[in-house]
């Protein structure tokens, strides 16, 4: 998507945003949360009932982890928060531009303002 931005490759940009998007909902929105977490949750205890980690580490390290997974599952679910609303700029007002190309030193025309070497 970025690369097809940037070369102003419209339909390729579109294309390629929807893609991701629909990737992005079928793995981190569905597979990691109702499969991947729920799987940690009702099935880690396997783990120590056959011995292979010890009940004391996993008691330990069980609410880390899943504290981790949680934050890492919302933390998806802003950032698609953040697609849709890239996807409403470039589906109804047209606008397909990448959010990270303005850079410092540079104007909204992506050309270079010279650097001012004042000394006071």
């Amino acid at each position: 998507s970025k690369l097809a931005n940037f070369m102003k490759w419209n339909i390729a940009t579109v294309v390629s945003f929807v893609l991701m998007v629909i990737i992005w909902v079928i793995t981190r929105m569905n597979i990691l949360p109702f499969v991947i977490v729920k799987s940690v949750w009702y099935e880690s205890h396997y783990v120590y009932s056959q011995g292979t980690v010890d009940i004391r580490c996993y008691k330990m390290y069980f609410g880390h982890f899943m504290g981790l997974l949680s934050g890492i599952t919302l933390l998806h679910y802003f950032w698609f928060t953040m697609f849709i609303k890239i996807g409403y700029e470039l589906i109804f007002k047209g606008k397909i531009q990448d959010l990270t190309e303005h850079k410092q030193g540079e104007n909204s025309n992506g050309v270079k303002k010279a650097l001012s070497c004042k000394q006071d």
